[in-house]
């Protein structure tokens, strides 16, 4: 299951992410200088730090051979790789069962706004309904079929 936790300090340039595989290059566009994950060795931040700092940019050499491939059209991307942060975020709530209204509620925005990201979503994604969606997250491991509150103590 992915997680992305965003620095929320205005103007800041700082983003560090879970396992959320090729949304760096997202990150990278939209304005942060630089993108690493968690897993990234001690020595590899103190550089990225010294390097953003003196006004560089910093992405990780997995991210940059990531970029390089999908660049070049080598890769085949997973439909859910092609979804803006936000459009990724309402499929798994979506997948997970939550409904346009709770998920509006949960995220502080409208149901209006929910349900485009959700039609969009399900274009880009070339599906129509959300049991499809639910059926493409399980598979991919986008949500956990029994989350860890709700599992069968068997």
């Amino acid at each position: 299951m992915s997680s992305s936790y965003r620095a929320s300090v205005p103007n800041s340039a700082a983003e560090m992410t879970g396992s959320c595989g090729s949304r760096g290059g997202c990150v990278i566009k939209s304005g942060a200088a630089g993108y690493m994950n968690k897993e990234t060795a001690c020595e590899q931040l103190v550089s990225a730090i010294r390097k953003v700092c003196a006004g560089g940019k910093y992405v990780s050499s997995a991210l940059a051979e990531k970029i390089a491939a999908d660049m070049s059209g080598d890769t085949q991307r997973a439909p859910h790789e092609t979804l803006s942060h936000r459009e990724y975020q309402v499929m798994r709530l979506l997948a997970s069962g939550k409904t346009v209204s709770q998920i509006a509620r949960d995220l502080y925005l409208s149901q209006k706004t929910i349900s485009t990201h959700r039609a969009r979503l399900l274009e880009k994604m070339r599906m129509k309904t959300n049991a499809e969606l639910t059926f493409y997250a399980v598979q991919n491991h986008l949500i956990e079929l029994y989350p860890a509150a709700h599992q069968d103590p068997t």
